[in-house]
């Protein structure tokens, strides 16, 4: 819906569970996770609703979309690759038809909510309640926060 008010526009067809929703750049589409199907799925749609996409269809739970800046690429959380004894996360990035995925890094604990930095050049995520900034490609990883014992920092996002 537009800010100042309106009607709004469904994106999705049904009433579900969907999860982290991120404008494109450009402001013509969303990502956003689906918890109907699967594990979880990222789908892509135009903000008219149109062009309903999912984009991973894997059985791994596939969460947590982010946008990079020129819009050709998502980055999300992963569960692929992953066995039932030992459920590490990943941090993953694809290209925005879902395509070229590449694993950035694998946690023993569960990482949320990457973000790309405004430049494309680096990624924050948390993982057990401490932001970490690591290179785009996955590279360079550093914690960036120490949060005082029974604290979580979570949702990083950078300021453009």
């Amino acid at each position: 819906m537009d800010a100042a008010g309106g009607v709004p526009v469904p994106i999705t067809p049904m009433y579900g569970y969907y999860s982290a929703p991120r404008w494109s750049s450009d402001g013509a589409r969303l990502t956003f996770s689906d918890w109907l199907v699967g594990n979880g799925d990222i789908f892509i749609a135009n903000v008219d609703g149109s062009r309903l996409t999912n984009v991973t269809g894997s059985p791994a739970a596939d969460v947590d979309p982010s946008w990079s800046p020129d819009g050709t690429s998502l980055i999300f959380v992963s569960t692929s690759g992953a066995t039932a004894a030992d459920r590490a996360t990943n941090v993953v990035v694809a290209d925005a038809d879902g395509r070229n995925v590449k694993h950035l890094m694998s946690q023993r604990e569960s990482c949320y909510t990457p973000s790309w930095s405004p430049d494309g050049r680096q990624i924050v995520f948390t993982s057990g309640g401490t932001v970490y900034m690591m290179n785009a490609d996955g590279s360079f990883r550093v914690r960036v926060t120490m949060p005082p014992p029974d604290s979580w920092d979570v949702a990083p996002v950078w300021i453009r």
